[in-house]
């Protein structure tokens, strides 16, 4: 190893001054590279050579490798690659084959020389070294699996590829990642064929189904079939082996449906034709496995079919009604399937009644779900008085608690849109402001903008002075005060800057915003002697973690103003 440390050492000087002539590299970027290579290349001197070693000096060689490539193309220089590139590209796969030789137990070096070699199009390598390490870690699946897609996709041997798999399966023979890239191989084999024969692919379906008992595992292999046209048997048998092996499994069900419906084989059937097998198959399959899974699966078909509307010509629309009004009668519709029902009722002109009954009904089981009770007052909305509306509206907040912020939102706008609801309004507004901080948070600054421009200041000034020291305490409350003052042509200072004292005292702490705000407030609109003591008194209360960042932006501030002074 020593040897061949220092016969690169010599070699390198050759390969550096070539880099210099093309001015692929500057003079001290060679240097530091000399210099960094010599340090690691020492390293490897050692007596106890340790992985990092290793790691380290071939971290630094396949830097270069890629940056030599990605300068050689920017700069469109060709010359010398084998004097260069070649020279490079042989010693990293050397300190490659050394490393492996010491440390052949790990499985990160084997990776990552193999992804080397496929950089350096080094494919001899690969091939070897793929089967060097399945030597060694015979025991994971997933290298095997790699060897293969490297012979598949790379090296064009599906041949090589199947021997890869098949030998994995000797040593996992219910890895499902194995036996799906396995069945898959021997059908690309056999549509290579003049006269396609899918016999292996049969075999190793057997092998599959007698080592593997999982109905997604199959499934995937069902979808594979999909890829090719000369496995209609195949499929067949796939699904036979499903509904027997798992009769109670609604995916099941809903794969075979979905295949009737998308079914390439089945060319003398029509649209229309597919979409009604398509549909009596799930009308079977919600009747024999009753659950709200199945009924899922059924109703979003028709959910995707009906947002697709060049799929088919039948009357999708007709058969979504169907679905749900059945499902609700079986009582096994989701949330998200009312609302979905909720929408096509709300379309049609005299479903009223029948949509509120099912709304209240639904809504009474599922007190929890905000989406249900948005609907509801949007149909309230829509069809009911405000009286109703408000009751609706309390029913939602007294169900929702502090999950219901999006009701208050539905609720405020409903009022802002009738002009006559001023009062109502303002009692609502009021109320929330009562509510915990998850909901007046947002509500107070709300609220003072409304006052502001529905009354006048002076309004929102005696509401922010009664709620500014009040918990729950809302940092957005005093910003949004202070905006307000600064946008009137004769802003109370004194309110003003009470809304940054307050802001100081209440959040000062954690938030070193609220400081700077307020040496802005006096710098621009204030007092500009009042910074000191401000400054003294954030440093005095800030976290100790703030200080810092607190002291950059006021450096900031006092950059900005020298500069606006000269």
């Amino acid at each position: 190893m020593d040897e061949f440390v220092d016969n690169h050492v010599e070699s390198m000087i050759t390969e550096m001054k070539l880099m210099l002539r093309y001015n692929i590299f500057t003079k001290d970027e060679v240097e530091l590279l000399i210099r960094r290579r010599k340090n690691f290349e020492n390293q490897l001197k050692k007596h106890s050579k340790s992985k990092t070693d290793y790691i380290n000096l071939i971290t630094l060689e396949t830097n270069l490798f890629r940056e030599l490539k990605r300068r050689r193309e920017q700069y469109n220089i060709k010359k010398d690659v084998d004097k260069i590139d070649f020279p490079l590209a042989r010693h990293i796969d050397s300190l490659y084959k050394n490393a492996l030789n010491s440390f052949a137990n790990d499985v990160y070096l084997w990776t990552s020389y193999i992804q080397f070699c496929t950089t350096a199009e080094f494919n001899d390598s690969i091939s070897k070294a793929f089967g060097k390490m399945l030597q060694i870690h015979s025991s994971k699946p997933q290298l095997w699996v790699m060897a293969a897609k490297w012979e598949k996709e790379k090296n064009r041997s599906l041949e090589n590829a199947l021997a890869y798999l098949v030998q994995g399966l000797v040593h996992h023979t219910n890895d499902v990642l194995l036996h799906t890239e396995a069945f898959n191989i021997t059908l690309l084999q056999a549509r290579d064929k003049n006269v396609p024969d899918i016999t292996q692919a049969e075999i190793m379906y057997n092998s599959a189904l007698k080592n593997v008992k999982d109905v997604h595992f199959l499934i995937g292999l069902l979808k594979i079939c999909e890829r090719y046209n000369f496995v209609e048997v195949l499929e067949k048998r796939i699904i036979n082996d499903l509904k027997v092996m798992f009769p109670k499994d609604e995916i099941v069900f809903h794969t075979v449906a979905q295949k009737t419906l998308l079914n390439r084989n089945s060319d003398q059937l029509n649209s229309t034709e597919k979409f009604e097998m398509c549909i009596s198959l799930y009308k079977e399959a919600v009747r024999d496995i009753p659950t709200e899974k199945m009924w899922c699966y059924y109703i979003d078909t028709l959910i995707e079919l009906n947002e697709d509307k060049e799929i088919f010509i039948v009357d999708e629309r007709k058969a979504l009604e169907t679905a749900l009004e059945d499902g609700y009668n079986a009582n096994m519709l989701s949330v998200r399937h009312y609302l979905q029902w909720f929408e096509i009722l709300s379309s049609q002109v005299g479903n009223e009644e029948k949509t509120l009954k099912i709304m209240n009904e639904v809504t009474s089981k599922n007190e929890k779900s905000l989406d249900l009770w948005k609907a509801s007052l949007r149909f309230h909305f829509k069809h009911s008085d405000s009286t109703i509306v408000k009751q609706v509206f309390d029913q939602a907040v007294a169900a929702l608690g502090e999950n219901s912020l999006a009701i208050w939102k539905m609720m405020i706008m409903y009022y802002l849109i009738d002009i006559d609801s001023s009062d109502k309004l303002r009692a609502l507004y009021i109320d929330a402001l009562k509510q915990p901080a998850c909901i007046s948070d947002y509500i107070k600054p709300k609220y003072l903008e409304w006052l502001t421009i529905t009354k006048n200041i002076v309004w929102a000034r005696n509401a922010y002075k009664a709620m500014a020291t009040l918990p729950p305490f809302c940092l957005e409350l005093h910003r949004k005060m202070a905006f307000l003052e600064s946008l009137q042509t004769e802003p109370d200072m004194k309110n003003w800057r009470d809304t940054h004292t307050n802001a100081t005292y209440l959040f000062g702490k954690n938030n070193k915003d609220v400081w700077i705000d307020f040496i802005k407030f006096e710098l621009e609109h204030g007092d500009a002697s009042e910074i000191p003591a401000i400054c003294a008194k954030a440093k005095e209360n800030l976290n100790s973690s703030l200080l810092d960042i607190f002291q950059l932006d006021l450096n900031k501030i006092s950059a900005c103003t020298k500069m606006e002074d000269a």
